[in-house]
């Protein structure tokens, strides 16, 4: 299941549940965890709270003008599938994060995931 389609699942899901049944099902989840995951899964719950960024608009406006002028990019590779069967074939297209971009915009919390799913991005210019 590629990423969209795993969050927009979650989330359906999640908004189908009261607060007392995603409460419960953290419960049941903490209760069955396998004990080397423990501490892993604690800090999960405890990691919940926003971090803020430190950069300055000056350096996001200068990390967005190395996007702008193709120094830092996402590379993108397609080719066609034929696992599902041979006479139609889907096209694959996978993207490679090799300077790290949506890491640094995730990371610093300078776009929340919430507006790249909703497609509400905005300009810093």
């Amino acid at each position: 299941m590629d990423f969209k389609s795993y969050i927009t699942a979650i989330e359906k899901q999640l908004n189908q549940m009261t607060d007392a049944q995603r409460y419960d099902w953290i419960y049941a989840q903490a209760r069955t965890i396998d004990e080397d995951k423990r501490e892993k899964f604690l800090n999960s719950l405890s990691d919940t709270k926003q971090k803020m960024t430190e950069l300055t608009v000056e350096e996001i406006r200068e990390w967005c003008d190395q996007v702008e002028n193709g120094d830092i990019y996402l590379e993108a590779e397609g080719y066609d599938d034929y696992q599902e069967n041979s006479w139609d074939p889907d096209w694959i297209t996978e993207y490679h994060d090799n300077f790290g971009a949506m890491a640094f915009l995730y990371q610093e919390n300078i776009f929340p995931v919430s507006r790249f799913r909703g497609k509400q991005f905005h300009r810093l210019r």
